[in-house]
C-alpha cells in the first residue's frame, strides 16, 4: 500500500506552497498528498491538481467535510467553530475513517514552514506513533511564554507539574501506521472539541503523549532523528553537508526541516531555491 501525507491550506497561493510541494516532489516520495483547502484561488487549485495533489474542500462549520460521516467525531455535540489548527485534526480523522485502510504509513503535517530533503517515510517505522522532540535546551517548563502556559490553562497546575520536565514535542508533524494514528486523532479530537476546555493542538498533543495515553509510542530526538524542528535551535549550530543539505548530529541528511521560517537566513535561502517570492 502507498503512504499518505495529510495537510491543510487556507488562503495560500501556490507561491507560498512552493517549498513544501516542490521539495516533496524532489524527495523521492511516491505516495499520495491530500490537502484540505479553503479560500485558495483557481490558479493555485489548478496548479496543485496538475501536480497530482488531491484536494478536499472544507468548511469551518460543522460538519466540516461534505460526504464524510460526521458521527465519527467523538464529541459530535460540539457544533460551534473550532480554531483552524484544531479543526484540521477533525478533518484528518474523518478522512482516515473513510480512506485510511488504503494506506500503509501516514504523516500529519504543517505545510507553510515544512520542506523535505528525503522521502519523509525513509526511516525505521513500525506499528507505532512517532512523535518528534524539539531542541534539548527546551523542556516544557522552560517555555513559560507558550507551552507551559497552554498546558496550565488547559489541564491545570497539577498536570503541568507532572509533565513539565519532558522535552517539548511539536504537534505540527506526527507519523505512524493507521491504527496508532487513528487512536491519536480520536484522543486529540476528544480534547480539542470539548467545550469545557480552552485547549490548542500543542497543549493537547503534549498532554496525551506524556500522560501514558498510548501503548505504542516512539520519540525521536531533534538532533538525531528524521525531523529537525528549528523553533528553539540556534541558526549558527545548524550543520550542512557538501551538497548544502542540513544534517543531524549523526551526520545523516535530515528527512524533514520544520519551522525554517524562524530563521531569516535559512528562510531566505529556501525561498531563493524554490523561487518562492
Amino acid at each position: 500500500m502507498k503512504n499518505l501525507i495529510l495537510s491543510l491550506a487556507k488562503g495560500y497561493d501556490f507561491n507560498t506552497l512552493k517549498p513544501f510541494i516542490i521539495s516533496l516532489e524532489e524527495s523521492g516520495f511516491k505516495g499520495d498528498l491530500v490537502l484540505f483547502v479553503s479560500d485558495i484561488n483557481e490558479k493555485t487549485r489548478d496548479i496543485l491538481i496538475k501536480r497530482g495533489v488531491q484536494l478536499v474542500s472544507f468548511s469551518e462549520d460543522y460538519p466540516y467535510l461534505d460526504g464524510f460521516a460526521s458521527e465519527n467525531i467523538p464529541k459530535k455535540e460540539y457544533l460551534g467553530k473550532m480554531p483552524l489548527l484544531s479543526l484540521r485534526f477533525v478533518m484528518f480523522y474523518l478522512y482516515l475513517s473513510k480512506y485510511g485502510k488504503s494506506y500503509s504509513q501516514i504523516m500529519l503535517t504543517d505545510i507553510r514552514d515544512v520542506i523535505f530533503q528525503k522521502d519523509p517515510f525513509d526511516f525505521a517505522l513500525n506499528e507505532e506513533l512517532c512523535c518528534f522532540l524539539e531542541d534539548k535546551r527546551m523542556r516544557i517548563s522552560d517555555d513559560q511564554r507558550w507551552n507551559a502556559t497552554w498546558i496550565r490553562e488547559s489541564f491545570g497546575e497539577e498536570v503541568l507539574k507532572k509533565i513539565e520536565n519532558n522535552y517539548i514535542s511539536c504537534a505540527g508533524i506526527v507519523i505512524g501506521t493507521l491504527s496508532p494514528i487513528m487512536d491519536y486523532l480520536k484522543k486529540m479530537v476528544d480534547i480539542l472539541a470539548d467545550t469545557n476546555k480552552v485547549c490548542n493542538d500543542q497543549a493537547a498533543h503534549n498532554y496525551l503523549i506524556y500522560t501514558n495515553q498510548f501503548e505504542n509510542l516512539k520519540f525521536f530526538e531533534n538532533e538525531n532523528g528524521p525531523i529537525l524542528t528549528l523553533a528553539f535551535k540556534k541558526e549558527e549550530t545548524m550543520q550542512f553537508n557538501d551538497k548544502g543539505l542540513i544534517i543531524n548530529a549523526s551526520g545523516d541528511v535530515v528527512n524533514i526541516i520544520h519551522q525554517y521560517d524562524r530563521h531569516d537566513g535559512l528562510m531566505e535561502n529556501i525561498k531563493r531555491k524554490y523561487k518562492a517570492y
